[in-house]
């Protein structure tokens, strides 16, 4: 029977990482019947009724993994042999959350234009953006030392930005500014983020402010211009090339070129999972170099 369960797992894993999502999800429901105690089938199982799902079924699939993730922790906090590991589980399942919600916003600004009404295009918005504040809770019960409270405040950030994002999208920003309704909405996350970063300020909800057309390909990528990796790419930016004069070039270039590449790419999934990867290596090695990823204020240079 072990035997049998190991050979699931790794059938399971490959499936996954090979992003056969339908063999995925028939492997994790093999092991969740001779497993039960482990985190990863019933997590991956709530993740792939959302990656599976149809427009539909979208709420309620979010609801699901919104609803699944305190058990997901519990079992990951059973399981796990020290605190390390758990912060692993906790980043891949954050890691996995960021597909997820990048895929229901990309895939709702794609259909924005066919869409009958504007409160379907903010439905599937709030539905995504809802998965990164739960999971945000969820660090704050499950790591009470702040383990993973740049991560938390990140994840705070990136659902406010989408919901603001939409609010610009749908034309209504002069009137929620005029009103304060978005500050109230978001009074409590808001306060959280600032608990934390005391320098965050609200998204301007004025047409054409949204982060998506004026970031560029890390930010683009990881949802945020401050979370951890991009703090880490940051501090490589301002501490290594800006030293020398090739350094600040290639920045400069990069700098020409990027806004222009998120412009026309930045939206779809195929230009995020292309960078996704090299990034990811990347900042590991900045890591290991000694280039940390806790939160980072610019040099100006």
């Amino acid at each position: 029977m072990k035997a049998n369960l190991d050979e699931l797992y790794s059938l399971a894993r490959d499936a996954r990482d090979s992003n056969n999502r339908v063999e995925a999800e028939t492997y994790y429901e093999a092991i969740l019947q001779k497993d039960p105690t482990g985190w990863e089938a019933p997590f991956y199982l709530a993740y792939y009724k959302v990656a599976n799902t149809s427009v539909n079924g979208l709420s309620g699939n979010c609801e699901n993994y919104s609803s699944t993730l305190p058990y997901v922790f519990d079992l990951a906090k059973k399981s796990c042999q020290d605190t390390d590991s758990f912060v692993n589980v906790a980043k891949e399942i954050k890691r996995r959350t960021e597909y997820l919600v990048n895929m229901i916003i990309d895939n709702a600004n794609k259909d924005y234009p066919a869409l009958a009404t504007g409160e379907e295009f903010n439905a599937r918005v709030i539905s995504g953006a809802t998965l990164y504040l739960v999971l945000a809770e969820a660090f704050d019960i499950y790591f009470p030392n702040g383990e993973m409270s740049a991560d938390t405040v990140a994840l705070r950030k990136m659902a406010v930005q989408h919901n603001a994002d939409s609010v610009i999208k749908l034309g209504i920003g002069p009137q929620v500014v005029a009103n304060g309704d978005f500050n109230r909405a978001f009074g409590d996350i808001i306060a959280k983020i600032k608990a934390v970063d005391p320098t965050y300020t609200t998204p301007t909800l004025v047409k054409g402010s949204s982060s998506s057309s004026g970031c560029y390909i890390a930010t683009c990528v990881y949802g945020s211009y401050d979370c951890p990796e991009v703090w880490t790419l940051r501090r490589y930016r301002d501490h290594n090339l800006a030293k020398t004069w090739f350094g600040r070039l290639f920045v400069k270039t990069y700098y020409a070129i990027s806004p222009t590449l998120v412009k026309w790419f930045g939206k779809t999934s195929w230009f995020k999972h292309m960078w996704r990867g090299t990034l990811d290596r990347f900042v590991r090695t900045l890591n290991k170099k000694g280039y940390t990823n806790e939160p980072y204020n610019d040099r100006i240079w």
